[in-house]
């Protein structure tokens, strides 16, 4: 029988990172970073507190800096594309795997919004439109960028995105939770799926894999919510103290949500039978396994 991994997560509001980004002392990049906003919420960033004691800023999905505390100096570095290196025989910027070195963003970070050759237009270019495929067909739109939209619509409701944690004790398999938010005083984790994903229906009639997904985000919510709980008001605070966008939620009448909610977005354009037929299939699965869901238009 699989035990499931105890919540594990270096986290300290008083780490000297927080501390000289809430300061005056605060590099330049940073109070550049906090301040930017995008008229376009589609084009606007956001801010995620991350474990060990570190901070991801995101564009349509796309982690476009990761910033840390290393050798006593402040940090923000990027994978080597979102500067416009792509090419993986650079040895300045891949190892001789392939493997990406990343580089430091600072100065990318002071001109954030500045159009072609910026961060955000790399991170567009080889992440979030990097097949071109929704601006010929909108139906095609990426789960990855589908989530930058929605954070960026309402900041002060999504707390998190990306949650990630060993599932299983001694064994690597990992569960990712796309976005986590606060609903009245609970916090809610939500998986993210596009309504032509694979993994909502089977052509066969068999169980499709989001309910497994869904069943093991439960187990693991169930088995540490009181630690997942102590992590988020944390992580609440944080952002609260560096002025970023959060909930104004009561922090100490915050519960966990111990149902996972599964969030469907339709993206057709046009219906016709067998679309009609797909809905009312994965409708019918989610009510009978008892998954909290909706299917947004």
């Amino acid at each position: 029988m699989e035990k499931i991994a105890k919540f594990k997560a270096d986290l300290n509001s008083s780490h000297k990172l927080f501390q000289i980004l809430k300061s005056s002392d605060a590099p330049d990049w940073w109070k550049i970073v906090l301040a930017y906003k995008a008229e376009d919420t589609e084009e606007d960033i956001y801010i995620d507190i991350r474990k060990n004691n570190t901070i991801n800023v995101y564009y349509q999905g796309a982690s476009i800096a990761k910033i840390a505390m290393k050798n006593n100096k402040i940090t923000a570095t990027v994978h080597p594309k979102y500067l416009g290196y792509d090419d993986k025989t650079n040895k300045d910027h891949y190892t001789a795997n392939g493997n990406p070195i990343y580089q430091s963003c600072c100065d990318k970070l002071k001109e954030i919004g500045n159009g072609e050759g910026s961060l955000l237009h790399y991170a567009k270019k080889f992440y979030s439109d990097k097949n071109a495929k929704e601006e010929a067909n909108p139906e095609e739109k990426s789960e990855k960028k589908l989530q930058g939209e929605i954070v960026c619509k309402d900041k002060t409701r999504y707390i998190d995105s990306e949650f990630a944690h060993r599932y299983v004790e001694d064994q690597s398999k990992t569960i990712r939770i796309d976005l986590v938010r606060v609903e009245g005083n609970k916090i809610q984790f939500v998986e993210l799926k596009r309504i032509q994903d694979g993994r909502l229906l089977n052509s066969n009639g068999s169980e499709p894999e989001v309910v497994e997904q869904v069943v093991e985000y439960k187990k693991f919510i169930q088995k540490n919510k009181d630690d997942i709980l102590e992590y988020y008001k944390k992580v609440i605070k944080i952002k609260r103290e560096l002025g970023i966008p959060t909930t104004d939620a009561n922090i100490e009448s915050l519960t966990i949500d111990e149902e996972p909610y599964l969030e469907i977005h339709n993206l057709y354009k046009k219906l016709h039978c067998k679309r009609n037929r797909r809905i009312e299939s994965i409708k019918k699965i989610l009510t009978d396994n008892n998954i909290k869901f909706s299917i947004i238009k």
